[in-house]
């Protein structure tokens, strides 16, 4: 998965970019208060799985997304 496919995926799922500071993104849900901030400039670069975890983690427990929609986004975005 990379930077670029994962902010693919956050804005389909309704994130949208607030600001961008540098080579970084930063992101927000109408229905989450805190911002998601991703690089731009390694768009092409994978992300490290410990990131992508923790975004996962981020969307799934703020009630955006269930874990097995999320999962599906991911999949149909990787191929």
């Amino acid at each position: 998965m990379t930077y670029k496919n994962l902010l693919q995926i956050l804005k389909t799922i309704g994130f949208i970019k607030i600001a961008t500071m540098g080579s970084h993104v930063m992101l927000q849900h109408p229905n989450y208060p805190q911002r998601i901030t991703i690089p731009l400039s390694s768009s092409k670069k994978e992300i490290p799985a410990g990131t992508l975890a923790a975004i996962k983690k981020i969307v799934i427990e703020a009630g955006i997304i269930s874990k097995e929609e999320l999962n599906k986004q991911l999949l149909i975005n990787s191929q």
